[in-house]
């Protein structure tokens, strides 16, 4: 990516973070400007774009949360040539925003771990994307390897592990050396007789047939619910195609009756989570379709990134009881009580809303059956 001398770099990150090193020597060393932003702008996304505005910032490297808190805020300064998005996921509808806020800048989708040099791939978002934002294409000196649980390559469209190869490899995690043996492998595809080595990335994608990766999720964010294998980061990108909807985050949390639940965080100034839902289920199969919470905001750590385990806990949306006017009525309702784990049922209480599901209906049924 290009840096000339009259360029201008915003640094918001911590000197700590792998990320840091990138934006201090990639700029100085071309000669250009570094702007390093105050303690905790990186949580304000309007003193973010007063420091772009008023410090003419033309190269903002940024985790797409970050410029999502940005774009909130307004739109950025015709200044601004290039957006460099990396850290997270690359949401579709981030880009299109950027793009009517922005038609100008240029943004490039980056793809790297901290063990691996900050970046190995890049792809430069040239049209309004469909679907998922690609990873892109190796930089140079970087083996890319796709492969399944026993090391052999997948084809062309198939979920598998990213393994990364390449002089950028860092040697291993100091002090640490059985963690260092399980995610620095032997290269068997090496053509090297001393054999190369391998970072074993712990992310999924899938390669297009144009040699492009999709980014597909983690294999540790990985949930099983019911019985099912399921990636989160499927269920939010759907759910972020919803209307209003600008961020969204999936987890699984237990439930009442000792089983997990899928549960949707979104935000969204006018996102509504009966309409989220109502479409989420035109897009996902049933066993993907989690509740839906709107939040004002996601939490995210230091390094911009959503911190999952700091996502609430929901609890049922507070609504005008009605009780249940027969003994018919009520016989039903303690069931679903009891199923769910919910205080009280009225009448106009969803099942769905108070932590039932479709594995838990079936119960439902048995139950009411015997009743």
């Amino acid at each position: 990516y290009p840096m000339a001398a009259g360029d201008s770099v915003l640094v918001k990150t911590s000197a700590g973070f792998d990320l840091s090193v990138w934006e201090y020597w990639w700029a100085l060393g071309a000669g250009a400007r570094v702007v390093i932003a105050e303690p905790d702008a990186e949580r304000d996304g309007r003193e973010l774009l007063r420091i772009l505005d008023r410090h003419r910032i033309t190269v903002l490297p940024t985790v797409p949360s970050a410029l999502a808190m940005i774009l909130d805020a307004g739109d950025p300064p015709a200044t601004l040539t290039t957006v460099l998005c990396i850290g997270e996921e690359l949401p579709a509808e981030l880009v299109s925003r950027m793009r009517s806020a922005a038609p100008e800048t240029i943004v490039h989708n980056l793809y790297g771990p901290t063990e691996a040099a900050v970046s190995v791939t890049g792809h430069e978002v040239t049209t309004p994307p469909a679907g998922r934002v690609p990873i892109g294409c190796p930089q140079p000196a970087v083996t890319i390897r796709v492969l399944d649980s026993r090391l052999q390559p997948v084809p062309v469209g198939v979920a598998g592990e990213l393994y990364l190869g390449g002089i950028q490899l860092a040697r291993g995690y100091h002090a640490d050396p059985a963690r260092t043996s399980t995610a620095f492998v032997a290269d068997p595809f090496s053509a090297e007789a001393s054999g190369d080595r391998m970072y074993r990335t712990g992310d999924l994608v899938r390669r297009n047939r144009d040699g492009s990766l999709d980014y597909l999720g983690r294999t540790d964010h990985q949930l099983k619910v019911r019985g099912f294998r399921i990636e989160p980061g499927e269920i939010e990108a759907a759910l972020r195609r919803c209307a209003g909807v600008v961020d969204a985050a999936v987890v699984a949390l237990a439930g009442a009756d000792g089983q997990d639940r899928l549960v949707g965080f979104v935000t969204g100034d006018d996102a509504q989570a009966e309409v989220v839902r109502r479409e989420a289920a035109q897009l996902l199969p049933a066993y993907l379709r989690p509740e839906v919470h709107v939040l004002d905001a996601l939490p995210h750590n230091d390094n911009g990134k959503i911190d999952r385990a700091r996502l609430p806990r929901p609890r049922p949306a507070e609504r005008l009881y009605e009780a249940p006017q027969n003994e018919l009525q009520q016989r039903v309702a303690t069931v679903l009580a009891e199923v769910t784990g919910a205080a009280r049922i009225g009448l106009g209480d969803n099942f769905f809303d108070v932590g039932g599901n479709s594995l838990s209906a079936t119960r439902v049924a048995a139950l009411l059956e015997a009743e």
